[in-house]
């Protein structure tokens, strides 16, 4: 909605020019903008008039360039908006699959302790027939626990299932879980996991 400018009480009326076909234009200005205008003598008539003159003075070429420039401004700042926006996705991606990954490893990590285990007895006691019953060494030394008596009972068997594709099964049966995520084989067990789930 146009508001025609007021007249300051004293002020001559502004009369409007013969012959010429006028409309009334309006804007907002700020209070002290105003004040200042006022302080140079200078109405809003008067300025719109110079700015819409200076304006039309222009040659053609030089508004549209402006135009485009402005057009062009916007379209940066929607190609900007949007980079982030597909930044924050990719991010969030990546972080999901690093947070499934770790969480495929660590599901991997009692197996591949339980693998270890049996491949350090197998190598370093060719001839053992039953593990010790020491609980504390297999959870300081690769993490886990697991039912002792029960893999003595079947010492062979399960040695042949461990290495035979069956070790989910022999977990299952042996009740092995972690109970120490630091252990002193973590980096071996771990590098054992990463590859168990790159396959």
């Amino acid at each position: 909605m146009e508001y025609p400018e007021k007249r300051k009480r004293g002020r001559p009326k502004q009369i409007k020019p013969v012959g010429e076909n006028l409309v009334h234009v309006g804007a907002y200005i700020t209070v002290e903008e105003k004040a200042q205008l006022d302080a140079r003598g200078i109405s809003i008539t008067d300025l719109v008039r110079r700015a819409v003159r200076v304006e039309l003075g222009r040659p053609a070429d030089e508004v549209r360039e402006e135009e485009i420039e402005a057009e062009l401004q916007k379209v940066r700042i929607r190609e900007a908006e949007l980079e982030l926006e597909k930044k924050k996705i990719q991010e969030e991606r990546e972080r999901r699959k690093k947070l499934e990954t770790e969480t495929m490893i660590m599901e991997k990590f009692p197996l591949m302790a339980l693998h270890l285990m049996a491949e350090e007895t197998r190598r370093n006691t060719p001839n053992r027939t039953q593990l010790p019953e020491e609980p504390d060494l297999y959870a300081r030394r690769y993490g886990i626990s697991l039912d002792i008596l029960k893999f003595n009972s079947d010492f062979s068997g399960y040695m042949y299932d461990i290495f035979n594709g069956d070790i989910e099964k022999v977990a299952k049966d042996l009740k092995v879980r972690l109970v120490d995520a630091s252990p002193e084989r973590y980096q071996r067990i771990r590098e054992m996991a990463e590859k168990e789930v790159s396959k």
